[in-house]
C-alpha cells in the first residue's frame, strides 16, 4: 500500500508540472551561418545553374532570406575554368553555351566570406537505348486507381562489382510530380527486373489517363550523389521513433578547403541526362506495352 501511495503522489506531481504555464521568454546562442550548395550539370548545351543559400536560425526565418549573392563562383574542368555569374537570389549561372562531357571530373569552386568550398563529381555514362514506355493496368481501389503506368528501361552494361546508379524525374504536364525527397526516385542497376521488354526495367511509381502529357529525365550519377540522395530520404522520413536511428545530415560532396570544421551542406552533381516527352494514348487491352 506504501508504494502504491508513493506511485500515485509522483503521478500527481509530474501532471502538476506538465500543466504549469511558462512565461519566460528564451534565447537561442546565435548559430553560426553554413553554406548550402545546390548544383546540377548535364551534358545537355544550355546555362547551368548553382544555388547558393545558407542556414538561418530558426527564430529568424520570417526576418530575412537565406540567399547568397556576394561569392565567387567558378567551374572547372581539365583545367580550364569559367566564372560563373550572378542573375539574382543567389542563383548563378554557366554560359548557355556549357557541355558536360562523359567521364570527365568537374570541380565547383565557391569563395565566400574568406572560405573556399569545392565540390567534385564525375559525369557517369548512363544507360544505352533508354526507352519509357507504359502499359495499361487494372487498380486495386482504394489503393489504387485503373490507369497506365510508366516503365524506364535499358541497356546496363554494367562492370562485376561497379553499379550504375540514376535517379528518376516525371512531369505530368510540365508539373513535377515527385519534387520532394520523400518521393524520389533514385536506384542502381542491380535493383533493375529483367522480364518487361528484354532490358533492364525500372517502374515509376504513378498513374496516367490518357491524354495526359508525360516528360521523363533519367539522370545518371556517382556513387556519392546516390549516397546523398539516400540520406536526404532517410532525414525527411525519420518519424524520431524508438526504433530510428538518430537523425544526421546526408552525406554532401561540398567540403570547406578553408575551415574544414566548418562544413558546408548541399551537394554538386553532373549527370548524363536522358529525357521523354510523349501523350498517354489509350491502348485497346491491358496488358499491351507502348513505347513512343
Amino acid at each position: 500500500m506504501k508504494n502504491r501511495f508513493y506511485l500515485i503522489l509522483m503521478v500527481l506531481a509530474m501532471t502538476t508540472l506538465a500543466c504549469q504555464e511558462i512565461d519566460e521568454d528564451f534565447e537561442f546562442e546565435p548559430s553560426e551561418e553554413r553554406l548550402v550548395v545546390e548544383s546540377v550539370i548535364t551534358d545537355s548545351t544550355k546555362a547551368h545553374w548553382v544555388q547558393l543559400s545558407h542556414t538561418v536560425p530558426y527564430n529568424e526565418l520570417r526576418k530575412r532570406d537565406a540567399f547568397v549573392r556576394d561569392a565567387e563562383v567558378s567551374l572547372s574542368v581539365d583545367g580550364a575554368s569559367q566564372t560563373l555569374t550572378h542573375v539574382g537570389n543567389g542563383l548563378y549561372l554557366t554560359d548557355s553555351t556549357f557541355t558536360g562531357e562523359v567521364g570527365k571530373e568537374y570541380v565547383l569552386t565557391v569563395v565566400w566570406r574568406g572560405d573556399t568550398y569545392q565540390a567534385r563529381d564525375v559525369m557517369y555514362q548512363s544507360m544505352s537505348q533508354v526507352k519509357t514506355c507504359y502499359q495499361f493496368r487494372n487498380g486495386m481501389p482504394p489503393f489504387s486507381e485503373d490507369g497506365y503506368q510508366l516503365f524506364v528501361s535499358g541497356i546496363t552494361n554494367k562492370v562485376l562489382g561497379q553499379p550504375k546508379y540514376y535517379r528518376a524525374k516525371v512531369f505530368q504536364n510540365d508539373t513535377l510530380l515527385n519534387y520532394s525527397p520523400e518521393h524520389y526516385i533514385f536506384f542502381d542497376d542491380r535493383s533493375l527486373a529483367d522480364t518487361l521488354i528484354g532490358d533492364r526495367t525500372q517502374r515509376l511509381p504513378f498513374t496516367f489517363q490518357p491524354g495526359t502529357l508525360v516528360r521523363t529525365e533519367l539522370y545518371s550519377l556517382s556513387a556519392d550523389m546516390y549516397r546523398y540522395y539516400v540520406g536526404l530520404t532517410n532525414v525527411i522520413l525519420n518519424d524520431g521513433g524508438f526504433f530510428s536511428p538518430p537523425p544526421q545530415n546526408p552525406e554532401t560532396n561540398v567540403r570547406n578547403i578553408t575551415n574544414p570544421r566548418k562544413e558546408a551542406f548541399g551537394y554538386f552533381q553532373a549527370s548524363v541526362l536522358i529525357s521523354h516527352e510523349f501523350i498517354i494514348a489509350e491502348t485497346a487491352l491491358e496488358g499491351e506495352l507502348v513505347c513512343p
